[in-house]
């Protein structure tokens, strides 16, 4: 089937429609590049970003195998495609689509399941299988994507995601609507996998050392945009009426489509020419590096961390209504809710991908989102359990947008730094597995903290700041080198001094050899 999109007749309506937009995108930055200054500082070790623009050359190339033997690069050959904003874009957009579904429901749960005939608890609980079935798909998600690279990844994604919205949207037409309604959150859930692990890669090969971090954060914030759309969108629509929700998954559907077909548009994997030192490294084979990850301490301490604060975050997300209406919110206050988290969220993590991207400050980034994110839950539960303290809940919302959504872009970074040379995919999948694994084990306890008589969750809130603590306790013992940082501090330091990195053999950064 996968074939067939890759087909010429699926592309060639696009092709001249693609090169037109590449070819005025370059001749943008091209005009901008020079007209900025464009010698370089005598006493900086790093080759301009708007120099790899202006000696870029045109085209792309992919590979049958990601992690194939590179040649070894000089400062002269890391250039830089406009063609690298399209393939990020894409990636964003996929995952903008995956999430829209996972949280749709999150806002209006009361009323979808009056919708259809069932438990609040039944509705969270697609929730939980569109979780679990990211399991599964993470192992076979990594090897497509390490193996044969960023494009067939998208394309298997935008097909689940599509696949998984059109069969919620078709409950309306069947009599067993609720098993329908799990068959599409489960598939839309392996669908996560491709677009979520793609992201990192993206960044790596397509984005130089200046640019990767943002690069990387932009395309995480599909996740917290997504949710936040399908928060927003539930509340408008529904409108407290069960008939309007059949109508919301048509939305859902057609949204998800549109959105997925930013997938056709990623024409090849990787550009001709490595935009950075570490880009042009081989990387481990595909086993080699899962057998290399599973001996890697650090990596397992940033894991946590980093599945404690999404775990969290994704728990809040689908439990919105559950844990504040019983109390006195509104619906549409949970709607609002989701937007606080996310446009707090979006504001921290351009602002600590762009600081971090210049300082490289990673571990310590990574400690202040911690605690920030455990301030903001902590206050979280004191508004939700008091109507009467709805601005201390909009603040722990805030706080906890702005900890928690910068973690992504800057834990899939440190993943790929704690482990390199192993494949980008490889670590971004672990951290994902990872996250994945709590978020199922949280919703089914968030679901049996509920208090039988008043249907309240304030254990379950509880246990939320438990879990943040836990975060803030491991971040401190994250003691990693940065090692691909590290490789290319030496490799333009080696050029600098007029030595030919080619001529030093591999460079060895704490004891490994990259």
């Amino acid at each position: 089937m996968f074939q067939k999109l890759d087909a010429h007749t699926v592309e060639g309506m696009f092709q001249d429609f693609l090169q037109k937009v590449v070819k005025y995108m370059r001749y943008i930055v091209l005009f901008l590049n020079n007209s900025a200054v464009m010698e370089m500082d005598t006493d900086e070790p790093f080759l301009t970003v708007a120099t790899r623009e202006r000696i870029a050359l045109p085209g792309n190339s992919d590979s049958s195998n990601e992690t194939q033997e590179a040649p070894v690069q000089t400062l002269e050959s890391f250039q830089l495609t406009p063609w690298r904003f399209a393939v990020a874009g894409a990636v964003f957009l996929n995952i903008v689509a995956n999430n829209l579904q996972y949280s749709s429901y999150g806002s209006v749960t009361s009323t979808v399941a009056a919708r259809y005939n069932t438990s609040t608890g039944t509705i969270t609980g697609q929730a939980l299988w569109n979780s679990a079935a990211f399991i599964p798909a993470v192992y076979p998600t990594m090897w497509l994507l390490d193996t044969h690279g960023i494009r067939y990844g998208l394309l298997v994604a935008a097909f689940l995601n599509t696949t998984g919205a059109l069969l919620r949207w078709l409950t309306f037409a069947v009599p067993g609507k609720v098993p329908l309604l799990y068959v599409g959150s489960i598939v839309a859930g392996l669908g996560a996998s491709p677009c979520m692990d793609a992201s990192t890669k993206t960044a790596a090969h397509w984005f130089p050392e200046s640019q990767r971090l943002t690069a990387n954060a932009f395309m995480s914030l599909g996740t917290p945009i997504g949710s936040a759309v399908g928060s927003l969108l539930g509340p408008l629509i529904v409108n407290n009426d069960p008939s309007n929700v059949d109508a919301f998954n048509m939305v859902i559907f057609v949204a998800t489509a549109v959105l997925s077909l930013s997938a056709v548009f990623v024409r090849k994997s990787k550009p001709a020419n490595p935009p950075s030192p570490s880009a042009s490294k081989p990387l481990l084979p595909f086993r080699a590096g899962i057998a290399t990850i599973t001996r890697n301490l650090s990596f397992w301490v940033l894991a946590w961390v980093y599945a404690a604060i999404l775990g969290g975050m994704a728990t809040v997300t689908t439990f919105t209504s559950s844990y504040i209406q019983p109390y006195g919110y509104s619906e549409s206050v949970a709607g609002n809710l989701g937007v606080t988290i996310v446009a707090s969220g979006i504001f921290a993590s351009l602002v600590v991908s762009l600081v971090n991207d210049r300082l490289k400050m990673h571990r310590a980034a990574l400690k202040v989102l911690a605690c920030t994110f455990l301030l903001g839950n902590v206050l979280f539960f004191l508004g939700a359990i008091d109507s009467n303290r709805s601005w201390m809940l909009y603040l722990g919302c805030a706080l906890g947008g702005a900890g928690g959504l910068p973690v992504v872009g800057l834990a899939y970074e440190l993943g790929v730094e704690c482990s390199f040379p192993v494949a980008e995919a490889t670590s971004t999948g672990v951290l994902n597995l990872a996250s994945q694994v709590l978020l199922v084990i949280m919703i089914p306890v968030t679901n049996a903290l509920m208090d039988p008589v008043d249907g309240t969750l304030e254990r379950g809130l509880i246990m939320n700041v438990v879990v943040a603590a836990s975060a803030v306790m491991a971040v401190f013992f994250y003691l990693a080198v940065n090692r691909r940082i590290e490789l290319e501090k030496e490799y333009f330091a080696m050029e600098k001094a007029g030595r030919k990195p080619e001529d030093e053999g591999r460079v060895e950064v704490e004891g490994v050899l990259v």
